[in-house]
């Protein structure tokens, strides 16, 4: 139907501008009354004059006008249009005249006398090459109606058109701007009833397909929540831009804070909206708090590290979190502090320092008595550790540090110092009295040889009293008063045998 429409409305005004266009003769006339004659003088009372007045009412020129009058004329005059045109004449009989052409819009005037009742349109007859003319009040003819009719029917087709391209245009904005060109205006008197209620029904549905707002504290559908009733909304559609109003901000809103990088700042700010039940905010209230949570744990986990812990423990709860959400954050994070502190304990030297420099602030007290058992066993054991080590170190004579390590404490470290002192002093002491015997050692031994050989000389000479002889007295190794002895010793045992 719109296609023929489309075509009907390109092809009419096309034949309608040919018509209107096109050029087409039109010779019209006028008859007089019988004109007045009692001033003349000299005038026959039975005599009647009139005027015939023809006119080309036409765009073209009209050629061989023939006029007939059917009744005697007794004399005429003409007003011709112009002095040169010939004019052919004949009163026999009836009157004929040819008059040889007229311009567009010129005219002549032809004054009849004739006797007897004056001349009506009946008596006359006016021909042309291309037609017969009329009277000036005669009606249209037949093409003038067509004409006029065409007219009519393309203003119809053009007010049609300008109605359904208005009325399409309002079935774009239910589609793309439902409610500031359709809810918000009242309904157009181009547009039927049914159909105006079609498209605000459209448009509630589409009221959201195409929501423009970035920023979900911006959109359309918290302003409906936060406002009053409109004027031109009805109580059925108010109620039914509540419910979808509502149902899109909370499915928006689970989408939004699903994201990475969502920004929390305005949403945590977010009051409760008036046209908004209390299970409804109470839903919102927790995709808001559980999804802030989430962000913050999710933050932390992609790089965990004392600073990242610390910085959330510090925070103070914001009013819009749930009290179990935010108790629930803190737990986890309190573990993972505790989890990142003992693993980092395993890469760093100074332990004992390292864990007297973490800052417990907001980390709750749980975790601080935790900790604290955790610092006290793990820096005895360190202590230890590290007292073992500089005593190792002593004991193999290493010289303390000058500085003190971090794990050890001061009053460990001065007992240290004073073991090491005394180590110091006892190794002079020992390595004193090693010189002394050592010293000792170099005299004594001399003093063995001789000793040792004086015995092997005597038990020689003692087996074998003729050694004694043997024995020079520049060689031996006795004293010579001991020498002389060893021999009278000898001897005597030779004297027994």
């Amino acid at each position: 139907m719109k296609l023929i429409q489309g075509i009907l409305i390109t092809l009419i005004p096309l034949g309608i501008m040919y018509l209107v266009t096109k050029a087409k003769p039109e010779l019209r006339y006028t008859l007089s009354a019988n004109l007045p004659t009692s001033f003349l003088p000299d005038v026959n009372k039975t005599e009647t004059i009139q005027q015939l007045e023809i006119k080309n009412t036409g765009d073209i020129l009209i050629k061989r006008i023939l006029i007939k009058v059917n009744k005697k004329i007794t004399d005429y005059s003409l007003k011709k249009y112009s002095e040169l045109d010939s004019v052919k004449v004949s009163q026999e009989g009836n009157f004929e005249m040819i008059y040889p052409e007229l311009p567009p819009s010129s005219s002549i005037k032809l004054v009849l006398k004739i006797i007897g009742e004056e001349l009506t349109p009946e008596n006359i007859s006016i021909f042309h090459n291309d037609g017969k003319a009329l009277e000036a009040l005669t009606e249209k003819t037949g093409i003038q109606y067509i004409y006029y009719g065409l007219c009519l029917f393309y203003l119809f087709l053009i007010v049609t058109g300008f109605k359904n391209l208005k009325v399409g245009s309002l079935d774009t904005y239910a589609i793309y701007k439902p409610y500031y060109k359709i809810l918000q205006r009242e309904k157009p008197w181009y547009v039927s009833i049914k159909k105006w209620t079609d498209l605000r029904n459209d448009a509630i549905d589409n009221l959201f397909v195409y929501e423009s707002s970035y920023k979900i504290e911006e959109s359309l559908s918290l302003k409906f929540l936060n406002q009053e009733k409109e004027k031109n909304l009805t109580e059925d559609e108010w109620r039914r831009i509540l419910k979808k109003s509502k149902d899109w901000f909370i499915e928006k809103l689970s989408v939004i804070v699903a994201e990475e990088h969502t920004d929390f700042s305005n949403l945590l700010e977010l009051q409760r909206p008036k046209n908004i039940d209390s299970e409804s905010w109470n839903k919102i209230n927790k995709i808001i708090s559980t999804s802030y949570i989430s962000s913050k744990i999710r933050k932390l986990l992609g790089y965990v590290n004392i600073e990242g812990c610390q910085e959330i423990l510090k925070l103070n709860k914001p009013e819009f979190i749930r009290d179990e959400d935010w108790n629930r954050m803190k737990e986890i994070v309190d573990q993972l502090f505790i989890s990142t502190v003992l693993d980092n304990l395993k890469y760093t030297f100074y332990s004992i320092k390292y864990l007297n420099e973490i800052d417990l602030d907001g980390v709750s007290e749980k975790r601080k008595n935790q900790f604290k058992k955790i610092f006290e066993t793990i820096s005895n054991s360190l202590r230890y550790q590290s007292l073992l080590k500089e005593l190792k170190n002593v004991s193999k004579q290493y010289p303390l540090n000058k500085e003190k390590p971090p794990d050890i404490e001061t009053e460990d470290w001065e007992e240290l110092k004073i073991i090491e002192s005394n180590i110091v002093s006892i190794k002079k002491e020992t390595d004193k009295d090693l010189h002394e015997i050592m010293m000792a050692k170099a005299d004594i031994i001399p003093l063995k040889e001789k000793v040792q050989k004086q015995l092997d000389i005597i038990n020689n000479v003692l087996n074998n009293p003729t050694e004694i002889n043997r024995i020079e007295d520049y060689n031996t190794t006795f004293s010579d008063g001991n020498f002389k002895n060893l021999k009278e010793l000898v001897l005597l045992k030779s004297k027994d045998k």
